[in-house]
C-alpha cells in the first residue's frame, strides 16, 4: 500500500510540474491522462480488436488542449463487456498512481446523422491526488470506406514524465481534416457550435497535410455516410456563418484563439477551396489546331 501511495504522490509531482511548465488547466491534462492510461491498457481489457484513435488526442496538448478520447471500433462492446475490461484496466492504472473510479454503467447514444449512433461513456478517476473527468466516444465502423486506407500505428508520448507512450493506430490529419471540412461545410442552420470552425482555421493543426489526400479522405467520408459529393457548396462564406458570432466571441473571449470570425472563415474557406479544387480540377478548353482545308480550283 505504501509502495502505491508513493506513485500517487509522484505522479501528483509530474503533472503538477507539466501543468506548470506548459501552461495548460490541470483538470484537462489529468482528464487526458486518464484517457491515454485506458486506451494504453485497451488491450488487456477489452481484448485485441483494433481501435483507430480520431479526435482532439490526435494533436499536441498545448495547441488543442481536451481531456477525451474519440475512438472507432471494429465491433460493438457490450455494457458487461466494457465493465469488465475496465475493471482489468483500473488495477493497470493503479500501478501507474492512477485511480479509475466511476465509469458510467451505460451508455449515451449521440445521433450524428449517418450510420451507427455513437456511444459516449464517462470516466472519473484521479491522476495522482489530482479529479480527473473524460468522456471516451466509441464509433462503430463498419463497411469498405469506414477507415482511412493511411492508418497508422503512431506514439503519442505522455506530456507527464514517467508514463509511457500511448502506442495506437491513428487517423491520420488529412482524414481528421476533410471530417471537420464536412462538419463546417453541412452545419445545419440551427447549430450554432463553433468547435469544427475554430479547429479549421487553426493553421498549427494542419501543418504538412496534403490538399490532395485530404480532397481523397473526403469523397472516401462522403461515400461512408451516403452524401452526394454533388450537393456539396464549394464556398465557405461570412453571409452563411454569420449566426456563429455570438458564440465565436465567447469562444474568443475565453482566449482560444485571437481570431475574429471573419478571419477564420477567411482560413476555412481558403483550405476548403484548395480541398475542392483537388476534387474538381479547374477545366479549361483545349484549343487544336486543324489544318486548313484546301482550296479547291475552279
Amino acid at each position: 500500500m505504501t509502495k502505491i501511495s508513493g506513485m500517487v504522490e509522484s505522479l501528483d509531482h509530474r503533472l503538477k510540474y507539466a501543468m506548470n511548465v506548459k501552461g495548460l488547466d490541470i483538470h484537462t491534462l489529468a482528464g487526458r491522462v486518464l484517457s491515454e492510461g485506458v486506451l494504453r491498457h485497451w488491450r488487456f481489457g477489452m481484448g485485441e480488436a483494433p481501435i483507430e484513435l480520431k479526435g482532439g488526442m490526435l494533436f499536441d496538448q498545448r495547441v488543442r488542449e481536451t481531456s477525451d478520447a474519440d475512438i472507432t471500433t471494429i465491433r460493438r462492446y457490450l455494457p458487461h463487456e466494457i465493465e469488465r475490461g475496465m475493471d482489468i484496466i483500473r488495477d493497470l492504472l493503479r500501478t501507474e498512481g492512477m485511480d479509475l473510479e466511476y465509469v458510467s454503467p451505460g451508455p449515451r447514444l449521440i445521433d450524428i446523422g449517418y450510420c451507427d449512433p455513437v456511444e459516449r461513456w464517462v470516466l472519473r478517476g484521479k491522476v495522482g491526488g489530482v479529479r480527473a473527468c473524460s468522456r471516451l466516444d466509441m464509433a462503430l465502423g463498419r463497411g469498405p470506406d469506414a477507415f482511412s486506407s493511411a492508418v497508422e500505428v503512431s506514439e503519442i508520448p505522455s506530456i507527464v514524465s514517467g508514463l509511457p507512450s500511448l502506442a495506437i493506430a491513428c487517423q491520420p490529419l488529412e482524414a481528421a481534416a476533410a471530417e471537420k471540412l464536412l462538419a463546417v461545410v453541412l452545419q445545419p442552420v440551427n447549430d450554432t457550435r463553433v468547435k469544427h470552425l475554430a479547429d479549421i482555421a487553426d493553421a498549427r493543426l494542419w501543418e504538412g497535410v496534403d490538399y490532395g489526400e485530404v480532397a481523397s479522405e473526403v469523397l472516401r467520408v462522403c461515400r461512408h455516410r451516403g452524401i452526394n459529393i454533388c450537393s456539396l457548396s464549394g464556398y465557405i462564406g461570412y453571409g452563411r456563418y454569420i449566426r456563429l458570432e455570438e458564440s465565436w466571441d465567447r469562444h474568443r473571449g475565453a482566449g482560444k484563439t485571437s481570431l475574429p470570425l471573419f478571419r477564420a472563415l477567411t482560413h476555412a474557406g481558403y483550405f476548403w477551396s484548395e480541398v475542392w479544387d483537388q476534387m474538381f480540377p479547374p477545366r479549361h478548353p483545349v484549343l487544336h489546331c486543324r489544318p486548313a482545308a484546301p482550296r479547291v480550283s475552279a
